[in-house]
């Protein structure tokens, strides 16, 4: 999604396939926001992936205290190879990002 100078990128649970199809895509690919994919587990998106999209914000989600252990360690690794801050709703509950198509800021909210 783009709005003026805004973008981000909501993944879902896409495949190597998935991210490779949309690599192969002429058009920039750089965006602001990037919500991880599968909860931010191990085998979320590839480093290759992120290299390409060069997020500035990746936002996790994932519950409290889940048995799958997300975010992985491996994925956060990938999210600080590309400098991009992380935005965790485990710790920070619901994330709201809000912009106007130059400036993008953002809210959390406790959902307890």
């Amino acid at each position: 999604m783009t709005h003026g100078n805004f973008s981000l990128l909501l993944t879902g649970d896409a495949s190597d396939i998935a991210e490779r199809i949309i690599m192969a895509v002429d058009r920039p690919l750089s965006v602001v926001v990037y919500k991880a994919g599968h909860h931010g587990a191990r085998s979320s998106s590839s480093q290759h992936f992120l290299e390409k999209i060069q997020p500035q914000f990746a936002i996790i989600s994932a519950g409290e205290e889940n048995r799958y252990g997300h975010p992985s360690p491996e994925q956060l690794h990938k999210a600080a190879i590309v400098d991009a801050a992380e935005l965790w709703t485990d710790e920070l509950g619901s994330i709201e990002v809000i912009t106007d198509g130059e400036q993008m800021w953002w809210e959390a909210r406790d959902i307890d």
